[in-house]
């Protein structure tokens, strides 16, 4: 995705900007699924976590399915976009704008550093021994 573009059947195609990317984390319990390593989790913004729904509303979802509900007609679900593309864009390039310090850089990067030397959040890996 960081190319802006996708192949498919070695056909090259660009990408709109922007394009946001959704992806789910099927339960661990379920077979042939593995919890993400941490060098994957931090590629995401945001998780949310979907609860099951109670008996009632499991009962209307069965129910509006067989009645022809139509999922991916987010219309008809009452759904509505409040923001589009050039609102995302212009969120971007305001946060662009913002400047830090450089205390506050040296204070971040000093609470990082801070975490790899505690021993209480230690990988049981010392930083003096090679890692592999």
């Amino acid at each position: 995705m960081e190319e802006g573009q996708v192949s498919v059947d070695g056909v090259s195609r660009p990408l709109p900007r922007p394009f946001p990317v959704a992806a789910t984390q099927n339960p661990v319990e379920y077979e042939g699924t593995y919890p993400l390593p941490e060098a994957q989790l931090d590629r995401f913004l945001l998780k949310i976590v979907l609860p099951i729904p109670e008996r009632d509303a499991e009962l209307e979802i069965l129910t509006r399915h067989a009645a022809g509900f139509d999922p991916r007609d987010v219309a008809a679900a009452g759904v509505r976009a409040v923001a589009g593309p050039a609102d995302i864009e212009a969120g971007q390039a305001a946060v662009r704008t913002v400047q830090v310090s450089p205390e506050v850089t040296g204070y971040i990067v000093d609470i990082a550093r801070a975490t790899r030397d505690s021993p209480s959040l230690s990988l049981g890996v010392s930083p003096a021994a090679p890692r592999r």
